[in-house]
């Protein structure tokens, strides 16, 4: 092969493979526009935008740019947040929703500025973002790895039904997940060689942590244990001893500890009346996510669900919350392996066979997506429809791809034992964390949660099986 041809396959690599990668992730992550997700899947992760889109008009009167919705006196009257928001409806009171600082309110009212402000705008901007850190990653793993596990690793991201679900939401505002990750992995190798280069990396590192944080503090384990990851790998791949990882890891979470605490501070200063009032009510809301439990829960509990209405209301948040609480850990992670919608596109096949299949079939389905075993599994094969066995059967090969996936990871691992094998199960034990971690979080909310294993287990694992394929067609 001649020079020529080494230097055009270069530029390939270097410019054209992150520019579709680029269009690619901004076209899944935009408002669904591949279609890998069926619109009900995707509307699930975006139900959260109204508390920005209202907190944005509420700005724009005067009002404190926080995270809220109006209590509209007739609602209906525009059926959607994105319809609200271009109507311009602020009728009703503003109600505050304090769980986070909100920083999405003040990102999107300066974008808002910027773009003319419509909703579709908006969501660009989340959905572009989130692309351009896809192909960041697809640079960094390409320079560590080989071309071709940089575009397995950016391919796992960018065609994800989870990442994409929340690819252009603007509460959740996905960027802001994978943006330390980025960052450690773009500027780990030479922060390995020179201490001021560390020392600006763990700085901005400090940033991106803030900025996370003050979008809200849900999977802040996976989030650093993710940007971990790649000072560890490149820590790794520079031969670094064990007392240095352990250094490294240290200095990771010092950071994280420091832009927590930065976090919560801005916080109960914004949502007040006072500082010490602000802490309470933070407090208040991480006994909701954590595990929780002995004397106090009942006091808890009552208080977080007295004000729901009806006697029939209550006892169901008490009961749901109560289950959340007591749900062991072990329960919690296994059920977060019985993963649904691993597959892009063919869940619309999914769909469409449940719309055909009947109320009951599709409740029973549905069903298992909330509480995955074999055993629920084989009850509703039992009893639902031709449509239904269908719809049953693309759950299930869903599932089972994953647990294939992931015993296939856990060999190669194994078998391998290199830098990037040993940063991939490092990866694994950071999703995991999560779902310790806020058990109770991820026991109520595993409609969201399956997300964090591309955070970045998922990625990572793709980019080692890659390089396998490559070492296996090299012999």
């Amino acid at each position: 092969m001649n020079a020529s041809s080494l230097n055009d396959r270069s530029s390939v690599h270097r410019y054209l493979v992150p520019l579709i990668l680029l269009l690619l992730s901004f076209a899944s992550f935009y408002e669904n526009s591949l279609g890998i997700n069926p619109e009900n899947f995707r509307a699930r992760h975006m139900g959260s935008d109204d508390l920005v889109l209202d907190g944005v008009m509420h700005a724009r009167t005067g009002g404190a740019p926080l995270l809220g919705k109006f209590v509209r006196p007739d609602p209906a009257t525009a059926s959607t947040p994105e319809a609200r928001y271009a109507a311009g409806d602020m009728t009703g009171r503003f109600d505050t929703y304090e769980s986070s600082f909100g920083l999405q309110v003040h990102v999107f009212r300066l974008a808002a500025a910027v773009t003319g402000g419509s909703s579709h705008a908006l969501h660009a901007v989340a959905a572009i973002a989130l692309a351009l850190l896809v192909v960041a990653f697809q640079i960094g793993i390409t320079r560590l790895a080989s071309p071709a596990a940089g575009i397995g690793f950016g391919l796992a991201i960018a065609l994800s039904p989870w990442v994409s679900g929340f690819g252009s939401s603007l509460y959740w505002f996905e960027a802001t997940w994978f943006l330390p990750a980025a960052i450690a992995l773009l500027m780990g190798a030479r922060a390995m060689a020179l201490r001021q280069y560390y020392a600006a990396m763990l700085g901005l590192i400090l940033i991106a942590f803030l900025i996370k944080f003050l979008c809200g503090y849900e999977y802040a384990t996976t989030v650093v244990a993710a940007t971990y990851s790649f000072v560890f790998l490149h820590a790794l791949r520079a031969g670094r001893s064990i007392k240095a990882l352990a250094g490294h890891a240290l200095a990771i979470g010092v950071v994280a500890f420091v832009a927590f605490g930065l976090a919560m501070v801005m916080h109960a200063h914004a949502i007040g009346p006072t500082l010490a009032g602000g802490f309470d009510h933070i407090r208040e809301t991480a006994e909701k996510r954590m595990s929780g439990s002995g004397g106090q829960q009942a006091g808890f509990l009552e208080k977080l669900c007295g004000a729901r209405g009806d006697a029939e209301q209550v006892k169901l948040c008490k009961d749901e919350y109560r289950s959340s609480l007591n749900a062991s850990p072990l329960k919690v992670v296994t059920r977060y392996f019985m993963m649904p919608h691993f597959i892009p596109w063919i869940d619309q096949i999914r769909e469409n066979a449940l719309a055909s299949s009947g109320e009951s079939d599709a409740a029973a389905i549905k069903s298992i997506g909330k509480a995955p075993s074999l055993g629920k599994m084989i009850d509703v094969a039992r009893t639902v429809s031709f449509d239904g066995i269908l719809a049953l059967a693309i759950t299930i090969l869903s599932i089972v791809a994953f647990l294939a996936f992931d015993a296939f990871v856990f060999y190669l691992i194994w078998r391998q034992r290199s830098p990037l094998a040993w940063t991939t199960l490092l990866a694994l034990l950071g999703s995991l964390s999560w779902f310790v971690a806020a058990k109770g979080h991820s026991f109520v909310h595993a409609h969201l949660n399956y997300v964090l294993w591309y955070l970045l287990y998922i990625p990572f694992g793709a980019a080692l099986i890659v390089e396998w394929w490559r070492g296996r067609r090299a012999v």
